[in-house]
C-alpha cells in the first residue's frame, strides 16, 4: 500500500514467527511497517490488537515503524 508516496504493509501475527519475520525483512527494504498481533512482544514495531475488536485497531500515529 502507498501512503504518501511512501510503501505502507500491516503485518498480523508480528510478534514471533513467520509475521515477526516478514516484519523484519520489509523494513531492511524500505518499507514502514504496522505490526499488529493479539500479544505482546519485545520487539519495538508491534502493537497489541485484537482484529475481532474494531476500537483495538483503530488507527493510532505510534503504530508506524519507520523503515530500517
Amino acid at each position: 500500500m502507498l501512503v504518501d508516496g511512501e510503501r505502507l504493509a500491516v503485518v498480523t501475527g508480528a510478534s514471533s514467527g513467520i509475521g515477526k519475520v516478514t516484519v523484519e525483512l520489509l523494513r531492511s527494504q524500505g518499507v514502514s511497517t504496522v505490526g499488529i498481533s493479539r500479544r505482546l512482544a519485545d520487539a519495538p514495531w508491534t502493537r497489541q490488537c485484537d482484529v475481532s475488536d474494531e476500537k483495538s485497531f483503530a488507527p493510532r500515529q505510534d503504530c508506524l515503524c519507520p523503515p530500517a
